[in-house]
């Protein structure tokens, strides 16, 4: 599993660097559409997903898109939505 706050930039360059699936995976990351909700700050890209995990997926992605509304901000589900120091730069 990794650990995305502490090696980042590592992290970054991997899944750039590495399988196409993997950059995938960076992307989404960034776009807020990653949601892991055991831990956000582990992810373990090789794991089947299950069906909650697809439909959080699903879901983040049609927030991306803009078709519909994201969760409200204390929302306690919204603790799930992986994300890194670049994620939280670009909404600030």
């Amino acid at each position: 599993m990794l650990n995305l706050l502490l090696q980042l930039p590592l992290v970054m360059f991997k899944l750039i660097t590495g399988p196409s699936h993997l950059f995938d995976v960076a992307i989404a990351t960034k776009k807020n559409i990653v949601v892991n909700h055991q831990n956000p700050k582990l992810l373990n890209p090789s794991k089947p997903a299950t069906r909650g995990e697809i439909t959080a997926l699903v879901y983040q992605t049609l927030v991306y898109q803009g078709k519909i509304e994201p969760l409200p901000t204390n929302s306690p589900d919204n603790q799930y939505v992986v994300t890194t120091p670049i994620n939280n730069q670009n909404t600030q």
